[in-house]
């Protein structure tokens, strides 16, 4: 882990008390338990992060598939030759 940096915060009581609680019951620290959380917190904003340029690319991706589905239909329906059944008799 990098070099470790003190810092000052203010909390509610009832805050610092359930915090003090999972510390106790984890067998942590009160500094590894916000540690922790404050890693998760990064974690999650991180995941929301990939997750909405991962939707941004799919997006893009589905409109470029659904146009070039469009274009090749239409080609395809102009270039390429009508087949007839066998027992057709037109």
């Amino acid at each position: 882990m990098a070099q470790s940096v003190k810092i000052a915060m203010s909390l509610p009581n009832e805050l610092l008390q359930e915090v003090d609680m999972i510390s106790k019951k984890s067998n942590c620290s009160r500094s590894a338990t916000f540690r922790k959380a404050l890693q998760m917190l990064v974690q999650k904003h991180q995941n929301a992060e990939t997750l909405e340029k991962a939707k941004r690319i799919y997006h893009q991706t589905s409109v470029f598939d659904r146009n070039l589905s469009e274009k090749f239909s239409r080609l395809s329906s102009e270039t390429m030759p009508t087949c007839q059944s066998q027992g057709d008799t037109r």
